[in-house]
């Protein structure tokens, strides 16, 4: 054989034996502990199901998975340590619809929001409250508004940071209605939630999923939701729409993602199985609990939603004039 032929022939086997070791690779994931970093604190709605989903992946791919909480910097620090993991199917990475808002807010990010991170799917949808503390004189969304007018630049209001759903909306609300109040972003929404408590700050918003334990218990006010319809876990709070004929229909969402370049098939083992565990009655259950809607989708579906609701949150931030930190 002439030696082009021969090189030929051992580049054609090597491009097989390739592909064979890719393939076989592929099929045996996986074969060591997954992580799910989450970048708030424990005991909200994506950690919940960060460890639901843990739970799952365990039972089903027969390997142990470990939730990682790393909160701070307005999620920067988990999808920092997501962006530069390995893309292997190792790493994967729970958060909310903050995650698109952080090009338009922070002016210098250590990763792309968009082309770093792959997504697997949304778990759950949930619309948005606006509560304030207890002792608040407010009862209604217009008492809402007469109290922040009476006061203008002294409420102070908490979000789980920088871009995170709470702090667009309590954002949007103010330029819409031409309050001046002030932004006090924390780590995550439990600590948010909690300082409104404690009367840290007069008032916090975020998926009203939540929020609905703290306010069933009488130690948050609801004042209104920004879903389509009532929440039907709050059915006397009112939406946007009816306390104002111009109101927003917002909705937050917490979605699985993956590093950049995990592998197609791996991408597809895990939209199957925890899209599985999204539409089980288990599953429905806890979202009925805590007020929020299952939202399993392929990977096309929100390969697509996390496109466009990038261009959605923008146009959110720019009108509101929320400018970069």
């Amino acid at each position: 054989m002439r030696n082009h032929e021969w090189a030929g022939s051992l580049a054609k086997y090597a491009a097989l034996f390739g592909l064979f070791f890719c393939a076989a690779s592929h099929a045996q994931y996986p074969d060591r502990p997954i992580r799910i970093v989450v970048p708030f604190p424990p005991g909200n709605a994506p950690d919940l199901q960060a460890r639901m989903v843990g739970e799952r992946l365990t039972a089903e791919l027969k390997q142990p998975v470990i939730v990682e909480n790393r909160p701070g910097g307005s999620t920067v620090i988990g999808a920092q340590i997501v962006a530069q993991a390995k893309p292997d199917g190792y790493t994967l990475y729970m958060t909310t619809s903050q995650h698109l808002t952080l090009p338009s807010l922070i002016k210098t990010l250590p990763f792309d929001a968009l082309r770093d991170f792959v997504p697997i799917t949304t778990m759950s949808a949930s619309e948005l409250s606006i509560t304030v503390r207890a002792e608040a004189p407010v009862n209604s969304y217009a008492d809402f508004l007469r109290w922040a007018r009476e006061k203008p630049g002294a409420l102070t209001y908490g979000s789980g940071g920088v871009g995170s759903p709470g702090h667009l909306t309590c954002a949007a609300v103010a330029d819409r209605a031409g309050l001046s109040v002030r932004h006090i972003p924390y780590k995550g929404v439990t600590d948010a939630m909690a300082a409104a408590i404690g009367g840290t700050v007069d008032f916090t918003c975020s998926a009203a999923a939540n929020l609905v334990t703290q306010i069933k218990a009488g130690k948050l006010k609801a004042v209104v939701t920004t879903g389509e319809k009532r929440h039907p876990a709050l059915p006397n709070t009112p939406t946007f729409r009816e306390a104002d004929a111009a109101g927003m229909v917002l909705t937050s969402w917490s979605i699985l993602l993956a590093p950049r370049g995990t592998p197609q098939p791996i991408l597809a083992q895990l939209n199957a199985v925890v899209t599985g565990m999204i539409r089980s009655p288990d599953y429905m259950k806890f979202t009925d609990r805590i007020g929020s809607s299952p939202a399993p989708r392929t990977l096309a579906e929100v390969a697509d939603l996390f496109v466009s609701e990038e261009r959605h949150v923008r146009a959110i931030i720019r009108k509101a004039g929320i400018q970069p930190e």
